[in-house]
């Protein structure tokens, strides 16, 4: 489950822009972890969500200077413990939630969804995390809540299917987004540049990870803004010139 926000904003960390810089020089996700632990643990006091929030600014340049097996030992091994620690909730739903638990109206069974089968009951097949034990239960309805899905393999969206079925895009190797360049110019299926196709939010998770929320979203489209303006103008140089 998600952890939740703080009921009052937390002092920052003291020592941000010092973990930041190691964080940065780092060559690995496993040095990474390292390094936020010991800031949690090394200053008393210190609420865990400022360092994590203080690495806001940061998160794209991490992801970016990772290899792509450590992309995937990223999400294999760390993602779900990061979306919970930095996409928290809020404190009263968080309440809400502890409420129904404590009730006995939710349960919360740590699992993997293998299958889900049938239409009145549904039968959901789950294998827990705790004994690898697969078994079979019966539901009236599933709600996908896991968070984004934006592998666009899979994509139902007309402009973005058809891009992807001409070639003119690509899924990126994760499945998170579309291939694309640190500026969001999209690559096609050989892996060349597409000139005037960009792309910004959710559809650039594979390139950036974090760039959903609204300050990263209205940073990109500014900078997208400036780029389509500057192409502009030197297009039509070259049509004066000729």
């Amino acid at each position: 489950m998600p952890f939740r926000h703080p009921a009052a904003p937390v002092a920052p960390y003291p020592f941000q822009d010092d973990l930041n810089a190691a964080l940065q020089a780092c060559d690995g996700v496993a040095s990474m972890m390292r390094l936020v632990r010991e800031a949690l643990d090394g200053q008393s006091g210190t609420d865990w969500r400022a360092v994590i929030d203080g690495m806001r600014p940061i998160n794209a340049t991490l992801w970016q200077g990772l290899t792509l097996p450590q992309r995937r030992q990223f999400l294999r091994h760390v993602r779900w413990v990061w979306e919970a620690s930095r996409h928290r909730t809020a404190p009263a739903s968080a309440e809400t939630v502890q409420e129904l638990i404590e009730s006995g109206r939710l349960q919360i069974h740590a699992a993997r969804v293998l299958a889900v089968d049938g239409c009145d009951p549904l039968a959901v097949t789950v294998r827990s995390r705790a004994t690898q034990l697969t078994s079979t239960i019966e539901v009236d309805r599933v709600i996908q809540a896991t968070g984004l899905d934006t592998a666009v393999a899979y994509a139902h969206d007309p402009l973005l299917a058809q891009l992807l079925r001409e070639g003119l895009a690509a899924p990126d190797p994760l499945q998170l987004g579309v291939a694309a360049k640190s500026d969001g110019q999209l690559l096609d299926a050989d892996g060349n540049t597409q000139p005037g196709l960009y792309g910004i939010g959710s559809l650039l998770r594979g390139n950036l990870w974090e760039c959903t929320a609204m300050p990263e979203i209205r940073t990109a489209a500014s900078r997208l803004a400036q780029t389509l303006a500057c192409d502009d103008d030197a297009r039509g140089k070259e049509v004066a010139t000729k």
